[in-house]
């Protein structure tokens, strides 16, 4: 599945440097029309990514399935006046309790996951949706004195050979924003949108109760529609051009036109579940995506285009084999034998003299120095 192709190519990224910081961007785990709802995890990953697509270091890598990149968000700017950095020697909020749960975080006595906080008079636990890790903050009145990684586990603080945070990387737990101002046209939006459907009476009025309160409920992710008059695409996120790899991109447009026509499909039945909003206002049509300005694209293919190349692309052929022979030397001889050489020597000879680089990838540092 998705999430299985996604782990496995951020632990290949991780493989060539532990440094790097990789993001994966995740559509929603169901459709908006199951009547099912998506984990809170998916929320917390997408606001981590658009958090980072605006600020990204050299050492980001951002990974999204082409589901998430047509799966429309919050505009910029109404998600990014509500992100904030805090360094030591910042000043909180006065009212923090108010001003974390504004953010969709929720109080806890003990921070165990993302999207918590707790509060015991100097000290400040929270755990960003931003962050990789909880933070443990320490207070002179209301100016931050220090920021600690803390484990979730133990709810200890890291020891000092762990590097402590800069600062506090804060972002809003969810895409969508329920204010003061927006509220009642949210709840006319959601009335309309069930009217006249098979909709399960406690089930509507459990949910229009929490969404008077402006209570986090499950499937309130997707009231994002109903929130903003307009939806962006989260490409708009990028301020600067992107380096984007797309890895078969046959099969990414063919994945998107599927996508997008299963939620043609699943909203004309959609008759008993509480959302639905118009696939429109929730999905880009795949054909209509742009890449930010000044973008490179490296496109892999595992098919040779017989088209001629165009003066704004380069063809770069690349060949890979197959290693399951040398695999199976690997396995079954002892690594520096002699045995292992007869076998190995004359392999690498010829892939050298095929103008193959090689690198080679040994877990320890013994087995290095015997080779």
């Amino acid at each position: 599945g998705l999430d299985q192709e996604d782990k496995d190519l951020k632990n290949d990224l991780l493989f060539f440097s532990a440094d790097f910081d990789v993001l994966i961007f995740k559509p929603f785990d169901v459709s908006p029309y199951s009547g099912l709802y998506p984990a809170p995890s998916c929320s917390w990953d997408r606001s981590r990514f658009l958090y980072w697509a605006a600020r990204p270091t050299k050492k980001h890598i951002l990974v999204a399935p082409i589901q998430a990149l047509i799966q429309k968000t919050v505009p910029f700017f109404h998600f990014h006046k509500r992100c904030r950095q805090f360094k030591i020697n910042d000043d909180l909020p006065t009212q923090l309790a108010n001003y974390f749960v504004s953010l969709g975080y929720q109080a806890a006595p003990v921070v165990e996951d993302r999207g918590q906080f707790s509060i015991r008079g100097g000290i400040v636990d929270i755990f960003s949706v931003a962050e990789a890790l909880p933070i443990r903050i320490e207070l002179f009145g209301d100016t931050i004195e220090s920021l600690k990684y803390f484990s979730s586990h133990t709810q200890l603080s890291h020891p000092n050979d762990t590097e402590n945070p800069v600062c506090l990387n804060l972002a809003p737990v969810y895409e969508y924003d329920l204010t003061d101002e927006n509220l009642e046209h949210v709840v006319d939006q959601f009335r309309a949108q069930m009217s006249g459907r098979k909709i399960d009476p406690a089930e509507k009025e459990e949910c229009l109760r929490s969404l008077t309160l402006k209570n986090y409920f499950p499937g309130a992710e997707f009231l994002l529609p109903l929130c903003y008059d307009k939806l962006q695409n989260p490409l708009e996120h990028f301020s600067t051009g992107l380096n984007i790899y797309k890895l078969d991109p046959s099969e990414i447009s063919r994945a998107a036109d599927e996508f997008y026509q299963e939620n043609i499909a699943d909203f004309r039945s959609c008759e008993t579940a509480l959302f639905k909003p118009p696939v429109e206002r929730l999905f880009e049509n795949p054909e209509q995506l742009v890449w930010p300005d000044e973008s490179i694209q490296i496109q892999y293919s595992n098919l040779s285009f017989l088209s001629e190349e165009t003066s704004f692309e380069e063809r770069i052929d690349y060949r890979s084999q197959a290693l399951t022979e040398f695999t199976q030397i690997a396995l079954h001889k002892v690594p520096a034998s002699s045995e292992w050489l007869d076998l190995v020597a004359p392999k690498m000879k010829l892939w050298l003299s095929d103008g193959f680089k090689i690198f080679i990838s040994i877990k320890n540092q013994m087995q290095i120095d015997r080779l």
